[in-house]
């Protein structure tokens, strides 16, 4: 049974990513025997989290605390078909003196809005059944190389590197600030 600590199943991985495609591409101009440019360009669009150390592509839905008393803070959700299905605390200052009818409301608002809650009302979220939204990323780097030295057949090149990450993309604030 999905959510039962004593009898896990199979699941998703935190890390699977389920689809990438991944670029790249390097022009190189020779001007002189002692200046040369690259230009390169990695470019990748994935389904999942960017930065795997900050976390997996996929994530679960969890209670915060422990709510069946495993001693582990990991129980997944019960995503509720309809209001009888849950108990809302009466209004108090704690909940901000909301009616049980409102937290339901804001509730179903939550789970109609995202497409892995929508799809499964009634069920116990799975481990990891969610997965991150779309990203696409474009790194480029240009490199001039400076001969300044020859020894016999071998030529003391000097490099510069101009590293631009991200190329292109907007951050929340500036997402916030636009029209």
């Amino acid at each position: 049974m999905q959510g039962d600590p004593n009898r896990p199943e199979l699941s998703f991985s935190e890390f699977g990513q389920r689809h990438r495609i991944v670029a790249d591409a390097v022009y190189t101009k020779t001007w002189s025997p002692r200046f040369r440019t690259q230009l390169g360009a990695f470019f990748e669009v994935a389904e999942g989290n960017r930065f795997a150390g900050a976390g997996g592509n996929r994530y679960s839905f969890i209670y915060s605390g422990d709510v069946n008393g495993d001693g582990y803070s990991n129980d997944l959700i019960y995503i509720p078909r309809s209001q009888t299905e849950i108990a809302f605390a009466p209004p108090s200052p704690l909940n901000g003196n909301r009616t049980p009818a409102q937290q339901w409301a804001e509730l179903d608002a939550f789970i109609k809005q995202d497409e892995y809650l929508s799809k499964h009302r009634g069920e116990i979220a799975e481990r990891f059944g969610a997965v991150n939204p779309w990203y696409n990323n474009l790194d480029v780097r240009v490199l001039q190389d400076i001969g300044f030295a020859r020894t016999g057949e071998r030529t003391h090149t000097f490099q510069l590197s101009l590293d631009l990450l991200n190329v292109g993309s907007r951050t929340a604030i500036e997402e916030e600030a636009r029209p």
